[in-house]
């Protein structure tokens, strides 16, 4: 059940990149995933590179911007897989 994870992840990120972001909710996102995302999942791993990183940079500011920027982007791959067809010009232009 990838949901909650995403959900808590989306927060996060958009959180982090406006500078409201506070340590529990970057607590409570790491143990959802843990809780609820295979461990070969790449949303779970960004997750937990993002909880790592915020160790190192709690307050707002650029770096924190950036984290919440990367965390975005896996959360668009999570609800955007490539297409298998992904490479056809005749329909993705």
């Amino acid at each position: 059940m990838i949901g909650p994870a995403l959900l808590a992840a989306q927060s996060v990120s958009m959180r982090a990149r406006i500078g409201g972001l506070e340590a529990h909710e970057v607590d409570d996102m790491r143990t959802r995933a843990e809780e609820l995302l295979d461990r070969r999942d790449q949303l779970r791993a960004a997750i937990f590179e993002f909880h790592t990183m915020y160790q190192m940079h709690p307050r707002p500011g650029p770096e924190l911007v950036e984290l919440g920027d990367e965390l975005g982007r896996a959360v668009d791959r999570a609800l955007r897989p490539e297409a298998p067809d992904a490479g056809r010009v005749d329909i993705h232009g």
